[in-house]
């Protein structure tokens, strides 16, 4: 038997985190652009805190802005080559489904092609055209699956247009576009010094 007085609690409790969650977008809704003259005067650590800072802003802004699931940006952290140390990624979600369906078909071309049995013994290399499961530039699936796909190159022009018309349609997003590049432009004129 359910408590009515246990589910009026949870009610209450729903409407308040709802409430509060509102607020807390409300509150970030109007973004204050850096200070420059901050900016100039903060050390390369710094600049790169504050870049990350600004990116996971925007991030988080764009993916409550946009209407289409597929073009939301998802960030990952990847592992660096021939290091512990990871950093973060960060693609649209169609893409990032698209480089595992590739990624997939590129082991599945590998392992189940005789790609790495019948053209390299164990102690030989395999060569490039071996593991892309087809010559260079054979434009088909699971021929060069580490190639961008016309509909995926077409469904990326799509992305971007559609990215360009949120952020020039938003204030907020516009002014962590020019954070992020005022930041960058700090942190190249002191490469020199690091």
């Amino acid at each position: 038997m359910r408590n009515p007085c246990l589910l009026r609690i949870l009610f209450v409790g729903a409407v308040l985190a709802f409430v509060v969650a509102q607020r807390a977008v409300s509150a970030d809704a109007t973004t204050q652009p850096l200070d420059r003259d901050k900016i100039a005067t903060m050390k390369p650590w710094q600049l790169r805190q504050e870049m990350d800072r600004v990116e996971q802003r925007f991030y988080a802004l764009y993916n409550r802005l946009s209407t289409r699931d597929e073009f939301d940006i998802v960030c990952t952290m990847q592992p660096q080559p021939n290091s512990k140390l990871k950093h973060r990624s960060c693609r649209p979600r169609f893409l990032l489904k698209a480089s595992n369906a590739d990624a997939q078909a590129f082991l599945d071309g590998v392992l189940f092609s005789g790609a790495n049995t019948g053209s390299a013994s164990e102690n030989q290399s395999v060569s490039p055209t071996s593991l892309q499961g087809g010559s260079a530039g054979s434009g088909q699936r699971g021929g060069n699956a580490l190639l961008p796909q016309s509909e995926e190159a077409a469904h990326l022009d799509e992305y971007r247009q559609y990215m360009l018309g949120i952020i020039n349609s938003s204030p907020d997003l516009m002014t962590l576009v020019r954070d992020r590049e005022a930041l960058g432009a700090a942190q190249r004129s002191q490469g020199a010094e690091w």
